[in-house]
């Protein structure tokens, strides 16, 4: 049996493990974003894919026949045609038609299934794959196209740094001095204190950004700032609701010392498109 004396020394590591993989992800990111639009489009379309992947195999545990490989295929599909419209390859918009072929054509898979069982649950796990998983990816990736067809890397770069200091705020001002629980039934460890913390460090990185990035005013980047600490809050909550539900502490494995791709990016699945929404509408006003 282990030592309670080996509890610190493991804590240290997990924490060290934590921060090693944080950085090298983190530079991996922000160098995505900087080289140009078609790196950023290719690493955020594989993240989104990877993740995708994630949910249809968390949800082997509760449906017995899930079509992965139909759900991880289709998957593709979408983020390739996305990613060849949002970088100027293919012009029209006519890719979209491709999500009703591939939800007739899964509709179809069922049918002749004979060991598919649970078929409303299959359907309304694509509808997730698409819609909670993929959807937010695009959005994010669409909203540093916001401005006419070229690639604004600096709005793709705020968001992640926003999204960065909620979270680390949050789990910094939680630690020391979080007591009111935020929502115990999902989510145990959150706190008030936390939420508040992250929401006020996002807020002073919206103002350094608005002083460097001035292509959007001070609002955008408060508004924006706004938008993820609540789509980061909610996003996270609704995750942990997901992986309580199916009895899992981690999305994956994918990241040492961090667990999966969606634990990482759960603030992005529901900030995302409020951000983009946002930028749409302020610019639509200004113009």
């Amino acid at each position: 049996m282990k030592s309670a004396s080996s509890n610190p020394t493991k804590k240290a590591s997990n924490l060290k493990l934590r921060i090693v993989s944080g950085v090298i992800g983190g530079a991996l990111l922000l160098g995505s974003v900087w080289w140009g639009g078609e790196s950023f489009v290719l690493l955020f379309s594989l993240i989104a894919l990877l993740s995708a992947h994630e949910l249809l195999k968390l949800a082997q545990t509760h449906i017995k026949h899930p079509a992965k490989n139909f759900g991880v295929l289709s998957a593709a599909v979408i983020l390739l045609l996305h990613g060849l419209h949002l970088i100027g390859i293919w012009q029209t918009w006519a890719w979209l038609w491709a999500v009703v072929f591939l939800f007739f054509f899964l509709c179809i898979a069922l049918l002749y299934d004979r060991h598919q069982g649970q078929p409303l649950e299959v359907m309304a796990l694509h509808c997730a794959v698409w819609f909670y998983v993929l959807l937010p990816f695009m959005l994010y990736m669409r909203s540093a196209y916001l401005f006419g067809s070229f690639y604004q890397y600096y709005v793709a770069l705020g968001f992640l740094l926003l999204l960065w200091a909620n979270d680390t705020g949050a789990y910094f001002v939680g630690k020391a001095l979080g007591k009111n629980k935020l929502f115990p039934r999902i989510s145990p460890g959150k706190t008030w204190e936390g939420a508040i913390g992250g929401a006020v460090l996002s807020m002073f990185v919206a103002l350094w950004l608005s002083s460097v990035f001035k292509s959007l005013s001070v609002e955008q980047w408060v508004g924006m700032s706004f938008l993820i600490t609540l789509g980061g809050i909610y996003g996270d909550l609704t995750e942990s609701m997901i992986k309580r539900s199916l009895g899992v502490k981690d999305s994956g494995t994918l990241i040492p010392g961090h667990g999966g791709l969606l634990d990482r990016f759960d603030g992005l699945l529901l900030a995302s498109p409020l951000v983009a929404a946002w930028l749409f509408w302020t610019t639509q006003v200004s113009t």
